[in-house]
């Protein structure tokens, strides 16, 4: 009876304690959670995230990219990789189940924020030509350019805490010739990477599409109902090319107030549920689609957090207008209109 006690008093001790010492935050949701919108993270500060920021991201971001030239005035302005290392150390020990990125361009030689871009730059200038004073591109002139791009943005996640790999300015090095370029490099890459990415250049045609995201893990859509997109068609291509990405693809949608499809972000999270998969996640860049993280990158809504619920159809168009059912929400966008809804059938938050 009396070892009975104490190992009950044991038991309620520890208890107590775990309760007591349990980490009191929320925890962002992952692939396959349908409980409230799978949110990503992408910013940059001069002088490092706050506390308050980094909290945030801990309580919201499933997947996180460290932008280039972040906390700059700490590293110094070439220390992109030492910067985006030490952050991604930061941010794993608050939630270790995060995915962080490293922001690794595929089209533009960024030697003003890149110590290994700057030195190799410098050794092959034969690889870069320069646009304007200042911003110089990769030519891609041969395998060893090619190899060196790929091996290093490895090499730099192996090295660090970093998990993964954002390849930015596919759209730009498709315009220039260079797509097929880009994807020898993509093939090569042995991390998680994430491209930007899918982008409409007009109603019957994308940047990038299915021969890119074949060597990835997953697409940006930086251009979510912004920017190039603003016509019905073109809306109407966006959303057919994201449709059709396989099942087992990551899509991150990033919607903002600067398109001409609303100044919220109630019309591009709609429509981002119509095109949602296990592996989709939602950002919202403000009214000017900051990447300034002292601007968009705790902004927060309440339907963020409400149930979805899993997907019971796929969905549905009649013309310009999609049609969705989920197991807590109702969705309902129409291109012609600019015109969204999404009907909650309960309030509850996470």
């Amino acid at each position: 009876m009396k070892k009975t006690s104490s190992l009950l008093r044991v038991l309620v001790v520890t208890t107590l304690a775990t309760l007591f010492f349990a980490p009191l935050h929320a925890a962002p949701a992952g692939p396959g959670d349908w409980s409230k919108v799978r949110l990503f993270g992408h910013a940059f500060r001069n002088d490092d995230y706050t506390p308050e920021q980094y909290n945030f991201i801990r309580d919201n971001f499933h997947i996180f990219t460290v932008e280039k030239r972040h906390a700059k005035s700490v590293y110094g302005a070439t220390s992109t990789e030492k910067s985006a290392a030490a952050t991604a150390t930061k941010l794993l020990k608050n939630n270790p189940k995060m995915r962080v990125l490293l922001y690794w361009s595929t089209n533009t030689a960024y030697d003003r924020y890149y110590t290994t871009v700057r030195d190799v730059v410098a050794k092959h200038p034969d690889w870069v030509e320069e646009v304007r004073k200042g911003t110089v591109r990769w030519t891609y002139p041969d395998d060893t350019a090619r190899n060196w791009w790929a091996d290093t943005a490895d090499q730099l996640v192996k090295d660090s805490d970093l998990n993964g790999i954002f390849g930015d300015g596919v759209p730009g090095a498709n315009a220039r010739g260079q797509l097929k370029s880009v994807e020898s490099c993509l093939k090569r890459l042995s991390s998680f990477v994430i491209y930007n990415g899918y982008r409409v250049q007009s109603a019957s045609k994308c940047s990038s599409g299915a021969s890119t995201l074949a060597h990835a893990n997953g697409v940006y859509c930086e251009a979510f109902f912004r920017s190039s997109v603003e016509t019905p068609d073109e809306g109407a291509k966006l959303m057919e090319e994201l449709l059709a990405i396989p099942s087992d693809k990551y899509i991150l949608c990033r919607g903002s107030g600067d398109g001409a499809f609303g100044s919220t972000h109630d019309f591009s999270l709609a429509c981002y549920l119509i095109i949602a998969n296990d592996y989709s996640f939602y950002s919202w860049g403000g009214a000017k689609n900051s990447y300034a993280a002292d601007d968009s990158l705790i902004y927060r809504s309440d339907d963020f957090g409400k149930e979805i619920g899993k997907p019971l159809e796929k969905a549905t168009k009649s013309g310009y207008a999609y049609h969705r059912k989920f197991e807590h929400c109702t969705v309902d966008v129409n291109l012609k209109t600019k015109t969204s809804s999404i009907v909650w059938k309960q309030s509850s938050q996470k």
